[in-house]
Parts: structure tokens; C-alpha cells; sequence
């Protein structure tokens, strides 16, 4: 496999695709340098090396200056234009201190003790898990914008919500359906990977739900990190579909995609009410320990009040969205 270099990268994109050099993170000096590297050589790997087959080549990846936790992705206007992923930095600075760092959740809260069995036969602190989920979900996500071309990314197309006047369009919720639904298949497999990785005699159902859990506690966090402080359930509003829509349809995609996975032989069926639980459960608990705010409590209750008015706004996006075929779920059939 090749090693990408940073350096040449992004002069490259300075020179080439007219990246501010200002707006460029060089991370050699940071005390998370090894993350940052790690997190650049996987990503750039995948755009360069897994990602022929969907013509948006040349597709570089860089860090900018921004320490507030978000991302975004864009094509430049000209005749053969780069197609760029921009994570800021403080989505990585930000996200490893409170989901690693800080995060001593699984071995201070007594209700999470069943965790600590699960994190030894994973090999991995969960808290880390937590953060590699949540940026991948971040990647995979800003990844199917390049791959959409839609009309929208010349102008660039970005993750949170930065106001409350935001114009809604139901092609932007399509399109960020669309991106959440690719990249929750995504980390999927990653999860499933970890979970394969466990010796035979811990690959059970019930570690499964546990790191689906885990998977859904890491987008709900990071999602409630991006949109406003007590934010109401919306519909047919600003640019994003609300978190609660965009967590329900996400984790109907971890459910379908680990069961396809799972072993027939053993007649497994996931519980999906019992992932979303533990998942709302571990995130609430986690705002609470790490940041000291609720941000769960009030919107869980408003997330099952609302289920079925959720339900039937995800399932019409989803109609919607088998009528257009530029999106990544019609154009390419390993989605499921």
C-alpha cells in the first residue's frame, strides 16, 4: 500500500485546487500527530485506491484550521476539477478529548459494567472506539457528497447546522440521507470487523447489539455536537434532516446490514429497540459525565413521542430518494 504524504498533498491542493494555505492544518507538530496521521493515511488511501470506480479522481483530503467540530466536501469549478474532503482539525482534536481522553464512562458508571468484559475480548477502550466511529462516520459521509455530484457541491456542502435560517430543500435532506445511509453501512463493517475479530466463542448476538450500541451512542454524540443546543423535532425544515430522523434511518441501516452478516445457523435476529436504548443510554451518560450537560434526556422523550412522525418522514425521503439517480444508493449496487 502506498504512504501518502501530507506535505506534498496538500501543496498540492494549494497550487492546483486553489486551497487557501492559511485555511491548511499541518499537523507535524501537534500532540496528536500520530492520530492525525493515522486518520490521513486511511482516508487518502480509500480516495485514491477504493474509489476508482466512482470518477472522482483526483480526490485529496486535508485538515483546516477550524477547531470547531465539522466538515465538508466540494469540487472545484474548473474543466477537470479536484474533488476535496475538509475535515476541520478540531474535529479530531475535539472529538478524541471527549470521546477518549475524558471519557472514563465505562469504568466510573457501575450501570455500564457489562461493557468492561466487551472491551477486553475487543482489545480496543471503548472511548477510542467511540472517536474511530465517529470520525469514520464523519469521512464516509463527506465522501458520497464528491460522489453524488450534486448541483451543490461546487458550492461546498458542509455538516452542521451553523444557523437556525438555514434554506430547507427536500434534495438536501435526500442528499444527506443519502450520505448518512453510505456512511452507516460504512462503519458497519468496521463494526462487524471488530466483532469478527473477537474469538469465536465471544461473537454473540449479544456482543454485537453491545458495539451496534456503541456505533449508535458515537453518531448520536457527535451529531447532538453539531446541531443547536435543544433543538425541536423539525421536518420539512433547514438544510439537515433532524438528528432523531437521521439517527432512526441509521440505525435501521447498522440493523440490516449486521443482520445480513449474521450467522443463519444460528437462527440470531437483532433486537433493534434494545440497540437504541443502549445507545440513548450510553450517549446520555456521556454528555452528562464528560460535558456536565443534559442533552439526551428531554430529546430522547421527544424521539419516541414522535417515532411514527419520524418514521413517516424517513420513509418518504426514502421514497424519494429511489427517484433520483444520481445518489449514491441507486448508482451503486453494494449499498444495502
Amino acid at each position: 500500500m502506498a504512504r501518502y504524504n501530507y506535505k506534498e498533498i496538500t501543496e498540492e491542493i494549494s497550487s492546483k485546487a486553489k486551497i487557501d494555505k492559511n485555511d491548511i492544518f499541518h499537523f507535524e507538530y501537534s500532540t496528536l500527530n500520530p492520530i492525525f496521521a493515522s486518520y490521513f493515511q486511511f482516508c487518502q488511501e480509500n480516495l485514491s485506491e477504493k474509489c476508482g470506480k466512482y470518477n472522482i479522481q483526483p480526490a485529496r483530503l486535508y485538515f483546516s484550521n477550524e477547531y470547531s467540530v465539522n466538515a465538508g466536501a466540494f469540487s472545484t469549478t474548473d474543466e477537470n476539477p479536484y474533488y476535496v474532503v475538509r475535515i476541520h482539525m478540531g474535529t479530531i482534536v475535539r472529538l478524541y478529548n471527549l470521546f477518549y481522553d475524558k471519557n472514563n464512562l465505562f469504568e466510573e458508571d457501575k450501570d455500564l459494567d457489562h461493557y468492561n468484559s466487551l472491551m477486553q475480548t475487543l482489545k480496543i477502550p471503548l472511548g477510542l472506539l467511540m472517536f474511530q466511529l465517529a470520525t469514520l462516520f464523519t469521512y464516509y459521509h463527506e465522501l458520497t457528497h464528491l460522489i453524488q455530484k450534486s448541483p451543490f457541491l461546487e458550492l461546498g456542502l458542509t455538516e452542521a447546522q451553523v444557523a437556525e435560517d438555514e434554506s430547507y430543500a427536500v434534495e438536501k435532506h435526500i442528499l444527506e440521507l443519502d450520505a448518512d445511509l453510505n456512511a452507516a453501512h460504512s462503519i458497519c463493517f468496521h463494526i462487524l470487523e471488530y466483532w469478527r475479530k473477537q474469538d469465536d466463542e465471544f461473537q454473540t448476538q449479544q456482543n454485537l447489539e453491545k458495539v451496534l450500541s456503541m456505533g449508535t451512542a458515537s453518531v448520536l454524540a457527535y451529531f447532538l455536537l453539531l446541531a443547536p443546543v435543544n433543538q425541536n423535532v423539525y421536518y420539512k425544515k433547514f438544510a439537515h434532516p433532524h438528528v432523531f430522523i437521521r439517527i432512526a434511518y441509521i440505525i435501521d441501516c447498522f440493523i440490516s446490514v449486521a443482520e445480513v452478516n449474521l450467522r443463519p445457523e444460528k437462527n440470531e435476529k437483532l433486537d433493534s429497540n434494545r440497540i437504541v436504548k443502549e445507545g440513548f443510554t450510553i450517549a446520555d451518560k456521556f454528555f452528562k459525565l464528560v460535558l456536565g450537560v443534559n442533552r439526551i434526556g428531554t430529546f430522547t422523550t421527544h424521539y419516541f413521542n414522535e417515532m411514527d412522525n419520524i418514521k413517516s418522514y424517513a420513509n418518504e425521503l426514502l421514497r424519494l430518494a429511489k427517484e433520483n439517480p444520481n445518489l449514491y444508493m441507486n448508482r451503486y449496487k453494494d449499498l444495502v
